[in-house]
């Protein structure tokens, strides 16, 4: 599932009732979820990041366009 599918999937969940959640969830929160997640699969649920590295991380999973959009000052 790619990033903009998960996004859809959430989105329509909350829409919908089948999530229901306090606060709107921006695509940064999406993104850091989605990714950290992603990384999960690959190390079998043991995962222990830095808020740099979750930057990398959101990077390799969700997308340099993504990344870009989320943290436009960065490089």
């Amino acid at each position: 599932m790619t990033f903009e599918e998960f996004c859809k999937i959430i989105r329509e969940c909350i829409a919908n009732g089948e999530i229901k959640i306090n606060a709107e969830l921006t695509e940064l929160d999406l993104a850091i979820q989605y990714a950290i997640g992603r990384k999960m699969e690959e190390t079998r649920g043991k995962l222990v990041v830095s808020s740099e590295e979750i930057f990398d991380i959101i990077g390799e999973y969700c997308g340099e366009d993504t990344l870009k959009r989320l943290f436009p000052d960065e490089d």
